[in-house]
């Protein structure tokens, strides 16, 4: 079963700054990445359409498949990669991340453990191999490897499921943006039944390679971003 973390309070339990400051840092970040790809030529004239909706992505960390005949970083542009590695550096992002990782660990503590493991061995010996690129993670707080930064302006995803994602991980997603959850934005979980609102700060941990899920439309003129991060299955053999 899924787990839905939202946090409404005024605080986190590291005590270092509000939840709801994060979100606001998060999210501006996002939106400011949208813009400079648009402005720059980074990104093309009209976001999508792609194989889960019409915004503007980025994606980020190691992977494996695809074509790909071993572990390795996803490679990019030059502008792209400036793009990313100024959300990778952003101290919101960065908390939202380890929160996704946290949170992984709080509910699925086995499948925490295995990652860390598979991944931390993946690590070692590409840097032990000389002939071999070094791989990098995303966060030093995260026990993710992958992730993905979905930069709207309307963050609204089709029905799909991540099939290259491990069956068993549970991808982290975390919403944000500026609309009305109760009119829109809400969480589709079509196997199950199920349709939750999903309103901005909040935070869910789902079997994306199993479940099929999408999103119900947001109203005209607001905007929705929101940060993926995921395990390839490929990583995890």
């Amino acid at each position: 079963m899924p787990g839905l973390i939202s946090d409404d309070s005024d605080g986190d339990d590291s005590g270092s700054q509000p939840w709801a400051n994060i979100v606001t840092g998060f999210e501006h970040a996002l939106k400011a990445v949208c813009l400079i790809g648009q402005a720059s030529g980074a990104f093309p004239p009209v976001a999508g359409p792609h194989c889960c909706g019409n915004y503007f992505t980025l994606t980020s960390g190691i992977s494996f498949g695809g074509g790909q005949t071993e572990p390795q970083n996803l490679v990019h542009t030059r502008e792209e990669q400036q793009l990313i590695d100024s959300l990778l550096l952003n101290d919101n992002v960065e908390c939202v991340a380890a929160f996704q990782s946290e949170s992984l660990g709080y509910i699925a503590p086995r499948v925490y453990e295995d990652i860390a493991v598979h991944i931390a061995k993946l690590m070692l010996a590409a840097g032990s191999d000389k002939k071999r690129d070094q791989l990098r993670s995303n966060f030093s707080l995260s026990v993710y490897p992958a992730g993905t930064f979905n930069l709207g302006p309307e963050t609204v995803t089709v029905l799909h499921n991540d099939g290259k994602s491990s069956r068993y991980n549970l991808c982290a997603v975390t919403v944000a943006g500026h609309f009305d959850s109760k009119r829109g934005g809400h969480l589709i979980l079509y196997d199950l039944k199920l349709i939750v609102e999903f309103p901005r700060g909040s935070t869910i941990l789902l079997p994306s390679a199993l479940l099929r899920h999408g999103n119900t439309a947001i109203q005209p003129g607001e905007e929705c971003v929101s940060f993926t991060q995921y395990c390839a299955g490929g990583l995890l053999c």
